[in-house]
């Protein structure tokens, strides 16, 4: 089975046509269960870019203040623990340039804050190591005077945050709101204060595609991560990951200036941690929840036999299912171009939340046209489900909630 990409779109009255160069990501692969035991709350992954193959990864709060190298297997190289410093609520790392011009650096953002009630965040930063990669695993220890700290605050008081990025080109650090309906980007400029308290200042907002709206739980920002050399960005939230394309030139809100796209993501019991791996895919990892290990997972990036990954968004328009929420019946509309002039394989198919097909609604050659398809759900219980729309080799997912 074709895993369920969960692309949302806003129902907009003007539908604006254009032709946009995504990356195109293959299906998740498993590399994995991670072998360490201690990684139990993963919360943010990096790659390294002092030692190619080591992602940079960490636990959640109220844990050691310990990050660990593992390798692209899931497989623990190094331990490294932080002396003098105290995991408050650790929730995203990144690697990136910094204080000195032609190092590298790990950021790691003590950020979290789930009833906002702390007016200070942290963000700890170390110089990347460089690892001897043998066959066993690596203790480094690092004293607290060789860790460097970033103590800042929000102009518009205190908020919660997962997601911690390092601008490659202007080495301004960003965090995203996590909890906000107006989704915030805030900005603390470089070259920044490692002895005052700074205040971060709003940058932006993030114009998200999201359903029924931004604060609902699986739409909150776990996690994100900018590409080594600065043109791409990927957030994600619990259900989806977001991909904003970047002209270098220009600053990182210049490009969330633009709806991002939905990219390959398959749901995590507690997916809170994303990053590139290169310029070839990207990592995800999850936190252990209900007897369910920690796996690391890789979403490779495709460009088949050659073809220029472009998406002509004019090519077939799924719209969003009404009512909804719903019971038990709905109707889902969609339009296949008459520019394709030929008949197409066409499928509609119904998902659960974790991803298991529940029906099949079409499976046909179908003509250039406009088509109407009445659905109705007896036997499920209340909950989300998607609908996925394929047409050729491009396909369209978005969320409908059924509720008793």
């Amino acid at each position: 089975m074709k895993f369920l990409k969960l692309v949302v779109f806003f129902l907009v009255s003007t539908v604006i046509y254009s032709i946009v160069e995504i990356p195109v990501f293959g299906p998740r692969e498993s590399k994995g269960e991670l072998d360490n035991n201690e990684i139990s709350e993963a919360s943010g992954i990096t790659e390294s870019k002092t030692n190619p193959g080591i992602l940079w990864v960490h636990n959640d709060s109220g844990n050691k203040s310990k990050i660990y190298g593992i390798d692209t297997n899931g497989v623990t190289k190094v331990v490294i623990t932080l002396n003098g410093i105290t995991n408050r609520d650790w929730e995203d790392i990144a690697v990136g340039p910094g204080l000195k011009d032609g190092k590298s650096y790990i950021f790691i953002g003590d950020i979290g804050d789930n009833a906002a009630k702390y007016d200070l965040k942290y963000i700890y930063i170390i110089e990347e190591p460089e690892l001897n990669l043998d066959s066993s695993v690596e203790n480094i220890t690092i004293d607290n005077e060789k860790i460097s700290k970033v103590t800042f605050k929000y102009p518009d008081g205190a908020r919660d945050s997962e997601t911690l990025l390092v601008d490659p080109i202007s080495k301004n650090i960003y965090t995203v709101s996590k909890r906000d309906s107006n989704v915030r980007v805030y900005k603390i400029e470089f070259p920044y204060s490692l002895s005052k308290t700074i205040t971060s200042e709003i940058s932006c907002n993030l114009k998200l595609p999201v359903y029924p709206k931004p604060n609902f739980y699986p739409n909150q920002l776990t996690a994100g991560d900018i590409s080594a050399d600065g043109s791409g960005i990927l957030i994600k939230s619990y259900l989806s990951v977001f991909y904003w394309k970047r002209d270098t030139s220009k600053s990182l809100c210049e490009a969330f200036s633009s709806e991002p796209d939905i990219v390959e993501y398959t749901v995590e019991p507690q997916g809170e941690a994303i990053c590139w791996f290169g310029n070839n895919g990207y990592f995800t990892l999850s936190e252990e929840r209900n007897n369910i290990p920690a796996i690391l997972y890789y979403y490779p990036k495709q460009n088949p036999n050659g073809i220029d990954n472009k998406i002509d968004r004019k090519s077939f328009n799924l719209k969003q299912n009404y009512p909804n929420p719903f019971n038990p019946g709905t109707t889902i509309e969609y339009t296949i171009s008459a520019q394709e002039r030929e008949t197409q394989k066409t499928l509609l198919k119904i998902f659960d939340i974790t991803g298991q097909e529940i029906a099949t609604i079409v499976d046909e050659l179908k003509f250039p046209g406009s088509y109407k398809e009445n659905i109705s759900f007896n036997n499920l219980a209340s909950g989300i489900y998607f609908y996925s729309l394929s047409i050729g080799n491009l396909n369209k997912t978005k969320k409908m909630l059924l509720l008793r």
